[in-house]
C-alpha cells in the first residue's frame, strides 16, 4: 500500500479470521481538497471558507464501466439545467 491508511473493521473476530488487515480493509486518502476555494486540507471541513472538502483523486477507471451510461446521463442532465 503506497497511499492512505488501512481502516480495519471494529469486529476483532473478523480481523483474526481474515488476517491482520481484516475482511473490510479500506484505503482512505489523507489529503482533501476544498470545493469552493480549491485549497488542500486534512480536515473534512475547510478551515479557510467552511465548505466541504472532498477527495481530489478521480475514481478508478475500468473499461467495463457498468454505470457509465447513467453517470453520463446525469452529467448531461445537470449541465443542461445550469445553462
Amino acid at each position: 500500500m503506497r497511499y492512505g491508511v488501512w481502516m480495519v473493521s471494529a469486529n476483532s473476530t473478523d480481523a483474526k479470521r481474515e488476517g491482520s488487515r481484516g475482511s473490510r480493509a479500506v484505503v482512505k486518502s489523507k489529503i482533501l481538497k476544498c470545493r469552493e476555494c480549491n485549497r488542500y486540507t486534512l480536515k473534512t471541513i475547510c478551515p479557510a471558507c467552511g465548505s466541504e472538502a472532498l477527495n481530489p483523486r478521480p475514481a478508478r477507471y475500468s473499461p467495463e464501466d457498468r454505470y457509465g451510461v447513467y453517470r453520463r446521463r446525469m452529467k448531461k442532465f445537470y449541465d443542461d439545467r445550469q445553462t
